[in-house]
């Protein structure tokens, strides 16, 4: 393909994005969805963590004997467990709404037992991913960490929306062959796509800045730095972004 009719190609497939159906406000409503369900898991796990540092008493930073010792173990188990089961809950809600999402993307019908499995090709896709990042930011030092971290995030993002809509109709084998061969073999091609995704998130998101501001100009109660003014942002330029990236991806990735 030649670089104009790359151009052309890209062009037409941003503009076609735009042109919103049904299935959109289908994948809008389980994005929104997700934001609340992570809001909702967010308030229960500061609650959790609330009251496992009100169980553990008052702890006198003069006196440390056994005592002390054994409370402040048992919170940091606590506290790290609640946190792992916070991640796992999230990641489980994350994939179940990326399943239904997907569904109306690619117009499939998912059963409960689809979804089932959609998650678990997610949760096998996740293991080694993990595995690698804990190896290499183990074995990386310094300022190439955070280099690292920001690279295999990267990559991570962009292999799995490849391996997420091609596990809908294959195995786990191919779906990683698909995912791996189309996310190198055509990399630099996804460039131009993803710069007008940042392009339009940017966008959005001063759209969405400036009526805030003129919300508080007018006394509606969106606190600055608020749990929930967050969760409103979220709702209103991160769901509705998402949800069209997911079609605007689908329309010019090339997958079998």
């Amino acid at each position: 393909m030649s670089f104009f009719s790359y151009l052309k190609s890209t062009g037409k497939s941003f503009l076609h994005s735009f042109k919103f159906k049904l299935p959109f406000v289908f994948v809008l409503v389980y994005e929104l969805l997700f934001v609340l369900g992570l809001a909702l898991l967010s308030w229960v796990l500061a609650q959790v963590l609330g009251s496992i540092a009100t169980n553990i008493g008052d702890v006198n930073p003069y006196q440390f004997g056994a005592e002390t010792m054994t409370q402040m173990q048992t919170f940091l188990t606590n506290s790290v467990l609640a946190a792992v089961l916070f991640l796992f809950a999230v990641f489980i809600w994350y994939a179940i709404v990326q399943a239904l999402c997907w569904g109306h993307v690619l117009n499939k019908t998912f059963s409960a037992k689809a979804i089932a499995r959609f998650v678990l090709m997610n949760i096998v896709w996740l293991i080694p991913w993990t595995l690698v990042s804990w190896f290499v930011i183990a074995g990386v030092k310094g300022n190439f960490a955070v280099t690292a971290v920001v690279v295999l995030s990267v990559l991570f993002v962009h292999l799995s929306w490849l391996y997420q809509r091609a596990v809908l109709s294959n195995g786990i084998k191919k779906s990683v062959s698909i995912a791996f061969n189309t996310g190198f073999g055509n990399g630099l091609t996804f460039i131009i796509p993803y710069l007008l995704a940042l392009i339009v998130l940017w966008l959005w998101a001063q759209l969405w800045f400036v009526i805030v501001v003129l919300l508080q100009s007018r006394g509606i109660l969106l606190e600055a730095g608020s749990a929930f003014t967050a969760v409103f942002l979220a709702c209103v330029i991160l769901a509705p972004f998402f949800a069209w990236l997911k079609f605007y991806f689908n329309f010019y990735s090339k997958i079998e």
